[in-house]
């Protein structure tokens, strides 16, 4: 590896819902059903957007109104219900972003090692990538797991990085959120944030998360010119 360009990337690893796939009608979907046989309010689907990031535990806490009193007990029974619901149709409306699957397979074809990092839990992640990006040559898809911490915690990524041959420096996280951005700095990978996922460019500014791509061409510029 020639080291003379300190941003030169070696590998690229990625948010998957928000980032990748526009995942939120199959969570709207599941946590919706779930909610309504359970007698709790259901929420607009775009709504999700604003609850998903931390995995589905935290998601279900923001859903559930504040003057709901679960125990923790009943939370646990709400999200494996959830769970099930979300594996019977994991793909049913989720899809890649525009531009999203010609910017993969091109960077495929460069060579550029790619990973998913998700904190969505691993038994959806892994399915979910394959039936949606299924032409796509990942080194490693991982979610959320009782071996990993979730973002943004480093532990995860750095244990991605033996097989991605790699280190943080020269790794660069795509994400969608500011727990990727955060992410990224925890580590020592070179962040690039999306606004078209569930966070948004605002937001994102305001938190100082840049760059920020606004579409799959500025993303893959961004990428190719540190390859």
């Amino acid at each position: 590896m020639d080291d003379k360009r300190l941003d030169q990337v070696a590998a690229v690893v990625f948010d998957l819902d928000g980032t990748l796939l526009n995942t939120i009608p199959d969570i709207a979907r599941a946590f919706n059903t779930v909610f309504r046989k359970n007698g709790l309010p259901e929420h607009p689907a775009q709504k999700y957007k604003h609850f998903v990031g931390r995995g589905l535990m935290n998601a279900l806490k923001k859903a559930v109104p504040a003057n709901t009193d679960l125990s923790a007990a009943e939370l646990e029974q709400l999200l494996r219900e959830i769970l099930v619901e979300y594996q019977k149709h994991p793909h049913l409306e989720t899809k890649p972003y525009p531009g999203i699957p010609e910017l993969l397979k091109e960077l495929n074809a460069a060579g550029i090692p790619l990973a998913v990092l998700s904190n969505k839990d691993h038994v959806l992640t892994v399915p979910i990538t394959k039936e949606c990006l299924p032409d796509i040559d990942f080194a490693v898809v991982q979610g959320k797991s009782d071996d990993y911490p979730l973002k943004p915690n480093p532990g995860s990524v750095l244990a991605l990085m033996e097989i991605l041959s790699s280190s943080p420096d020269k790794t660069m996280m795509i994400g969608d959120s500011i727990v990727d951005f955060q992410t990224a700095q925890n580590s020592g990978m070179q962040p690039v944030l999306v606004e078209w996922g569930f966070t948004g460019r605002e937001e994102l500014v305001s938190e100082g998360c840049l760059p920020i791509a606004s579409n799959a061409d500025e993303l893959r510029n961004i990428i190719f010119s540190r390859l």
